[in-house]
């Protein structure tokens, strides 16, 4: 299944991350050098990046502090499974384009739930991280939001800033 990536942060989102650079790609290749360090094919994705940044006029940073090992995805249609085959894209339906990684199996999919209401509608001061129903606060909801590529559970809640239900997946065989 094809995943894509941004590579920025829209202008519309909240004003906290808003025309910020993501570092996804950087961040999910350093996820996968510590997945598979014996991988020879990840020095030319990245050198296949950095040439498509630099010809784009972006900025290619690589001093990344922590990876991205799994992303979260809307799935209304289910179609996101263990043993899918998952192929990390930026820059979709353009003619830069890339596949910026080796093609990874899903190892497993997890339901997400971000809750800024209570059950009777009311908006909450503090949003609630459901994974598979179980509430993930404190500590365990800070390394969500850093494995999803997020600098911290601020960025993550100002990406996440409405009720969202989706699916964790995951190409690591790390679960919450």
């Amino acid at each position: 299944m094809n995943a894509s990536f941004t590579t920025k942060f829209s202008n519309k989102a909240n004003q906290l991350i808003a025309d910020k650079y993501t570092y996804f790609v950087p961040k999910i290749l350093k996820g996968i050098e510590q997945l598979q360090p014996t991988n020879e094919n990840l020095y030319f994705y990245y050198q296949e990046y950095v040439m498509l940044q630099r010809k784009l006029k972006k900025d290619y940073k690589i001093d990344v502090l922590h990876p991205k090992i799994h992303t979260i995805r809307e799935d209304k249609h289910n179609r996101w499974k263990a043993g899918n085959l998952i192929h990390f894209y930026i820059y979709t339906r353009t003619k830069n384009q890339l596949l910026f990684a080796p093609i990874l199996k899903c190892k497993s999919v997890q339901s997400i739930e971000v809750l800024w209401h209570d059950p009777d509608g009311f908006l909450t001061a503090t949003p609630r991280v459901y994974i598979n129903q179980r509430w993930i606060i404190g500590d365990e909801l800070k390394k969500l939001a850093l494995n999803d590529g997020f600098e911290s559970t601020e960025t993550f809640f100002a990406y996440f800033n409405t009720d969202f239900k989706g699916k964790l997946i995951h190409w690591t065989d790390l679960k919450y």
